[in-house]
């Protein structure tokens, strides 16, 4: 394993709307947490390879890969996430580029390719899978996340940033599009919780997403409804907060 640097979290970020940003001292966000738990999820596949992390936003999961993998380079197209990544999560085996995930230009191939929470902000997602194919190696994976979108918001909802969101079956059509073999994971709650399903089907359940990281309500709460802990599933994936695909060339 490569020797790993001192991180810290003093220097902020701004956030966009859209940015991942790592909780800090106490905060808790439960979008957050399941972004978390994809990439160390993950280390198992990870290990002795080469990864490519593509969208790797503030670079939290870039660096947990690092500490698997034999190498990972992260690229995200924002100069600002670029710059906060170098400052806060190096590793010696670990590289950051500042690129646009349309138009990456690497004259390498991977064992392994992650895309979490990326493909929904592209106007053209086919294209983008067909490019990074070609960084694939032959006997490599893909594991692409996307929020599991079963009834999109009207339009006055609809998150402003999202060009495509998917349900199970329309992401196995794309992704089927274009790989030779496609297994479609869910990522759901790892325990039932009958008054979080009761809470999820009141029209207040989404006012939570405008409260602090820091709000004593959003502690109290990811506590009582077990909002914090994850798992993969295969089954029931209809009702899971994500989908995680996993991608032979």
């Amino acid at each position: 394993m490569a020797n790993k640097t001192n991180h810290n979290n003093n220097k902020p970020i701004s956030d966009l709307g859209e940015r991942m940003i790592p909780t800090q001292g106490g905060e808790v966000s439960f979008v957050f947490s399941r972004h978390l738990f994809a990439y160390r999820y993950l280390l198992p596949s990870v290990s002795n390879k080469s990864v490519l992390d593509i969208g790797c936003g503030t670079g939290y999961g870039s660096y947990i890969l690092s500490g698997k993998a034999v190498s990972v380079v992260a690229v995200d197209y924002d100069k600002d996430a670029i710059d906060y990544c170098r400052e806060h999560y190096q590793n010696t085996n670990l590289k950051y580029l500042e690129m646009d995930a349309k138009q990456i230009e690497l004259n390498e191939k991977f064992d392994i390719i992650v895309s979490f929470q990326m493909i929904e902000h592209l106007t053209q997602p086919k294209e983008f899978l067909v490019s990074i194919k070609r960084l694939l190696k032959s006997n490599g994976l893909v594991f692409i996340s996307t929020p599991n979108v079963q009834k999109p918001d009207h339009e006055k909802n609809k998150n402003p940033f999202h060009h495509h969101e998917m349900n199970d079956a329309q992401f196995r059509d794309l992704l089927s599009g274009v790989f030779t073999s496609v297994e479609i994971l869910g990522i759901t709650y790892a325990s039932e919780n009958k008054l979080r399903k009761w809470l999820g089907k009141m029209p207040f359940y989404k006012w939570g997403r405008y409260l602090k990281r820091n709000s004593k309500i959003k502690k109290i709460a990811g506590q009582a409804l077990s909002m914090t802990e994850f798992k993969v599933v295969t089954d029931d994936i209809v009702n899971s907060a994500d989908l995680l695909a996993i991608c032979h060339i």
